[in-house]
This record gives C-alpha cells, sequence and structure tokens, in this order.
C-alpha cells in the first residue's frame, strides 16, 4: 500500500495551496488532481486572501453545501428503505 501525505502551505497571497516546493503538478495529478483542480492551485499559490477564484465552479452559484441537506436527506431515506427490506427478511436491525 502506498501512502502519501499532502501537505498544505501558505502561497504569497496568504492562502492556502497543495502546490509547494515538494508537491508540483505532477505529483498533484498523481493523487488525482483534474486540469480545473491544478488551475484553482495555481490561482490560490499567489492570490489574495480577499478574492475569490471567479473560475472555480463553486465560486459561480450552487454550492456542495448548498445541495447537501437534500443529498444527507435522500441518502437517510436509502437506509430506512433498506433497514425496512432486511426486518421485512428477518435480517434483524442495525
Amino acid at each position: 500500500m502506498v501512502r502519501y501525505l499532502a501537505v498544505m502551505e501558505r502561497g504569497s497571497g496568504g492562502r492556502y495551496t497543495l502546490l509547494t516546493a515538494d508537491q508540483d503538478e505532477a505529483k498533484l495529478r498523481k493523487f488525482g488532481f483534474t486540469a480545473e483542480m491544478l488551475a484553482d492551485q495555481k490561482w490560490a499559490k499567489e492570490a489574495p486572501m480577499d478574492t475569490l477564484n471567479k473560475d472555480w465552479p463553486t465560486s459561480k452559484g450552487r454550492l456542495f453545501f448548498d445541495m447537501f441537506p437534500a443529498s444527507l436527506d435522500k441518502c437517510r431515506r436509502a437506509v430506512m428503505r433498506a433497514q425496512r427490506g432486511m426486518d421485512a427478511e428477518g435480517g434483524g436491525s442495525m
């Protein structure tokens, strides 16, 4: 099993970034970063604290946390349906 340690450092503008002297773009690609994610890390490396990355999807409107309550509710309903199915089959309780 290969393990990685990812380190964040403050960029020149004060924001945290994963692009460091020890973690270049190639290493972040190995971690699974997309081109869009790498562009965001490049931006964060130099951006001032009081700005937003207008090119990053979460800066364009809907945020993950805007959708989270509905997503959580959907997952809870799925768990409850599965539990009822197990109970009906005599599978016991969680």
